[in-house]
Order: structure tokens, then C-alpha cells, then sequence
């Protein structure tokens, strides 16, 4: 018999089938059977019992390194179950580390206001430098995080980022460390970046957003430099590898190739922003491998068996996206998940958390999963108020657990057919969930 940690957590209510158990039903039959699927008691996470919040908790727990998901930002329920579930993972997981969809200078600062808790939090949050994250969800999140860090202020949670949106930051950790190793060739290498998108003309990426002027044109000339210089950063850092080493220490060390490999991805980023829809598949295969590199470099900065929570869309997260899903070009999706499995095998285990009824705060209009092979309706047409799916669960009884089915999944705001069983390990669905009011 082989059943996932996720059924032996309900073996008593439930039971657990053996990989041979009888084989696939009529495709027609969306209907989960009773034995794979979990009830929990109300559409908002917040009434969980803790009970309810662990059988997550027990499957996820066992892992290294943990994404929790979401189908879009700024969405009060779905943020209000991963908060539940994130909390659990830092109470009786060990989960120490939060890796956030966000630049690592904001991150930076918010992992400081959080060993105090003493300065304002919407500061705080607007330090992480995306707007999808300026919601009461966000203040509730961390406000658990200040709690438990001023609990234990020996075992503290911290948080880094790995998102490219602050070159700024980069910028100024990349020279600023280098200048203590070689000054000469810190200057030299600030002075070309310098004329990187946006850095000539803005002192931060706060300077930018207040006068926030959507990427315009950059001249021939400061782009020629800034590739010059980025070349320039990279081959120094080769050739100053042991004084680097020897003069900053490895965790510092460490840092430089993660920054470099951030800005080196913002020219490219800036250039495809300027056309979005033209470019929206350069973008997205752009920053999914670049944030990869960013988390998976600083995941080795950690010490071995270091727990970490991966906190973002579940679009970045998922493991793999169906062959079948490509960009208008033809070019297959490639998620950040799909480099995090390659890299770390199943020590990476993915929960997304989605609802049949979405508004988000960062999106007009409701999302409804309105089609009879929505994944998230068909777990609502079970009455339930909210629902977890085991994925892993042996394969054959119910369509959804087969690779091959198509179940529409939201991913942004989008409805579109994927395998659940290729991008997840976990499936957390609510009823409803209404938008996160701004904060602050």
C-alpha cells in the first residue's frame, strides 16, 4: 500500500487505497469521490479549526523548501489560507525562512522592521516594492510574523526576495561590496551601470514610483554602456573571486553573482515592458528564470535543511504548466517552479489555493469558474464551503488525478485547461473570495 503523508492525515476519517485500486471511472463523471477530497467547515480560512489548518501542514511540512500559491494577488480568502497555513508550518514545521515574489532591497528592509516590529508597517509593506502586495491580507500576514518574532526573538522568521523590479538596490549592493575588495574597479563598473534604464535618471526605486513614468525609450548610446558594464561586472567577479571571498566572507560573497544576475536581467525587462502585450511572452519566460536563479542561489547562502516558504502567484510556483499550454508564439510556458523541481527534486512540494468566485483589489470585475470543467466549481459543486485535494493521491479513481485531464485552473485571472496533478502537490479551494481592502 503507498499513501501520501497528505491520506494518512485523514486515514482515520477517509481511509487510503492501495495504488491498485480500481481503475479510471467515465471522463464524464467530474463528481470527486468522498475519499478524495477534504471538507473544511466555512469559506473563510480565518474559522479554520487548527485541526483543519494541519492536515496541510502535515503533508507540506516534511519538505524543504514550501510554495504557497495563489491564483491572483490581493484576494481577502485566498491570502487568509495561506496565512493560516503559513503560520502552521512556522509552529510545528520549523519553517524559518519566507522567500517572497519581491526585490530583495524591499525585502531587506521589511526582514529589519520585522526583528522590531518598531517602525510603521505600511512603511513595511510598500518597501515590497509590488503593488500586488499593499493590502489588509499583507499587513494581517505580517502582523502574525511580528507576533511570533517578538515571542522568539532567538528563533526568528526571516524573509529575502528574489524578484528583479529594484535594480536600484542591486546596483548598490553589487558596487557597494565591490568597492571594499577593489575601488578602482567599483567605480568603473558604477559609472556604465549607471546609465542602465532608469538608474541615470532616479536615485531609488521609491524616486521611481512617486514620478513614475512608464519605461521610456533609452538611447543607443546608454544601452551600449550599461551592456558594456554589466559584461564588465561579470568577468571582475571572476577574476576577483578568492579576494572577494577572502575580503567579504562567503555570505556576502555570496550575494554579488545573485545581484548581478538581477541586474543584468533589467535592461532586457525594461525593453519588453516598453510593448507589453507585444512581448508578453519574452517577459514571463525572462523573469520566471531569472527569479530561479535569484531563489535557488540564495536557498544555497542558507545552512543545509534550512525550511523555507516560497510566498507568491501560484503561476510562478507550479511545478510544470501542460505541453499544451504555450504563449500566442507557440513557446511553451516555463515556470520558476518547473527550475525550483529540477533543482531540488521533492524537496520541493507546492500548495495552491484558488476559490470558485475571485475579486482581487489589483483587478476589475469577478472572476467566475464558470465551466463544467472548472477545477475550482467542480470542488464547490461538492457544497462543501471550502476543499483540499490531495494530488497525490493514487491516481485512477477521479478524473482530476490524472495527468492527462484538463481542468480549468485560474492562473492571474485567467481560466485556462492544465493538468492540477502536473503543477501541484496540494489544491486548497474556497467558495469566495472578495477583495483585499488597500493598505495602507
Amino acid at each position: 500500500m503507498r499513501c501520501s503523508l497528505f491520506a494518512l492525515a485523514i486515514l482515520t476519517t477517509f481511509g487510503c487505497s492501495p495504488q491498485s485500486d480500481p481503475g479510471p471511472g467515465p471522463t464524464e463523471d467530474l463528481a470527486p469521490p468522498a475519499a478524495e477530497y477534504v471538507a473544511l467547515s466555512s469559506d473563510d480560512p480565518s474559522s479554520w479549526s487548527a485541526d483543519e489548518v494541519a492536515l496541510i501542514g502535515a503533508a507540506a511540512g516534511t519538505h524543504t523548501v514550501v510554495g504557497l500559491g495563489e491564483a491572483i494577488h490581493a484576494s481577502e480568502a485566498i491570502i487568509a489560507a495561506k496565512r493560516r497555513i503559513l503560520l502552521d508550518l512556522v509552529e510545528h514545521h520549523g519553517f524559518r525562512r519566507i522567500a517572497w515574489e519581491a526585490a530583495r532591497g524591499g525585502a531587506e528592509r521589511l526582514d529589519a522592521y520585522l526583528a522590531t516590529c518598531a517602525s510603521p508597517l505600511s512603511e513595511a509593506i510598500f518597501d515590497l516594492d509590488h503593488g500586488a502586495w499593499l493590502n489588509v491580507g499583507t499587513r494581517d500576514v505580517l502582523t502574525e510574523l511580528c507576533a511570533w518574532n517578538q515571542a522568539h526573538p532567538d528563533d526568528r522568521v526571516h524573509v529575502f526576495g528574489f524578484d528583479l523590479w529594484d535594480p536600484w538596490a542591486e546596483r548598490a549592493t553589487l558596487v557597494g561590496q565591490l568597492r571594499r575588495v577593489s575601488p578602482a574597479d567599483a567605480d568603473r563598473i558604477d559609472a556604465a551601470i549607471g546609465r542602465c534604464p532608469g538608474l541615470a535618471t532616479y536615485a531609488s526605486w521609491r524616486a521611481w514610483y512617486d514620478d513614475y513614468q512608464p519605461f521610456p525609450v533609452t538611447s543607443p548610446a546608454d544601452d551600449a554602456a550599461c551592456d558594456a558594464g554589466l559584461r564588465d561586472a561579470e568577468q571582475t567577479l571572476v577574476v576577483l573571486e578568492d579576494r572577494v571571498a577572502t575580503t567579504l566572507g562567503a555570505s556576502a560573497a555570496g550575494v554579488l553573482p545573485i545581484a548581478r544576475a538581477l541586474l543584468a536581467a533589467w535592461p532586457a525587462f525594461y525593453k519588453y515592458q516598453q510593448d507589453y502585450d507585444a512581448n508578453r511572452a519574452d517577459l514571463s519566460l525572462l523573469r520566471d528564470a531569472v527569479m530561479a536563479r535569484a531563489l535557488l542561489a540564495s536557498l544555497a547562502l542558507e545552512a543545509p535543511g534550512t525550511k523555507t516558504v516560497v510566498w507568491g502567484a501560484q503561476s510562478h510556483l507550479a511545478h510544470r504548466l501542460d505541453e499544451s499550454l504555450s504563449f500566442d508564439d507557440g513557446r511553451p510556458y516555463v515556470t520558476m517552479g518547473s527550475f525550483l523541481s529540477d533543482a531540488l527534486d521533492d524537496a520541493y512540494y507546492v500548495v495552491a489555493v484558488s476559490a470558485a468566485e475571485i475579486t482581487s483589489a489589483t483587478s476589475s470585475g469577478t472572476f467566475y469558474a464558470d465551466t463544467p470543467t472548472a477545477l475550482d466549481a467542480v470542488l464547490s459543486g461538492t457544497g462543501a464551503p471550502a476543499t483540499v485535494v490531495d494530488l497525490h493521491t493514487p491516481a485512477g479513481r477521479w478524473a482530476l488525478l490524472r495527468p492527462e485531464a484538463e481542468y480549468g485552473v485560474f492562473q492571474n485571472g485567467s481560466l485556462v485547461d492544465v493538468s492540477p496533478a502536473r503543477q501541484f502537490d496540494a489544491y486548497v479551494s474556497v467558495r469566495r473570495s472578495k477583495a483585499s481592502r488597500w493598505f495602507p
